[in-house]
């Protein structure tokens, strides 16, 4: 027996313009016996049949447990159509690094009191 967890993803809730404003997901276990098929035919058998049943748009990722013993599917699906030309878009990061120039996660932990960049510490 397959179960599911929904969950509803809101991908665009800061006010940008865009094509894309909600998903769902299924995580979706599956039988111990799945692990005797190739991972790239299972993924692709649930997102075929899904889309096929369905109608919908959707992806997925397949995931393990480090042994191989538990497989599971993240199934994401939307009723938006994809575009026919979708808008390839890659964000940028800052890296952060204090004084011995280890990697930090925020910027607010290598600004001192005022908010200005500590001596030796770096953005790139």
């Amino acid at each position: 027996m397959i179960h599911a967890i929904i969950h509803t993803i809101t991908l665009n809730t800061s006010g940008t313009a865009g094509k894309c404003i909600e998903g769902r997901e299924f995580i979706i276990a599956l039988p111990e016996s799945f692990v005797e098929y190739k991972a790239d035919d299972v993924v692709r058998l649930f997102t075929d049949s899904f889309h096929k049943r369905y109608d919908v748009e959707c992806s997925a990722a397949l995931h393990h447990n480090k042994k191989m013993t538990n497989y599971h599917i993240h199934l994401v699906f939307s009723e938006w159509k994809m575009l026919e030309y979708p808008e390839v878009k890659i964000a940028t990061r800052n890296m952060f690094y204090d004084e011995q120039g280890k990697h930090r996660r925020t910027k607010k932990e290598i600004l001192d009191e005022q908010g200005n960049l500590r001596a030796g510490c770096s953005i790139i």
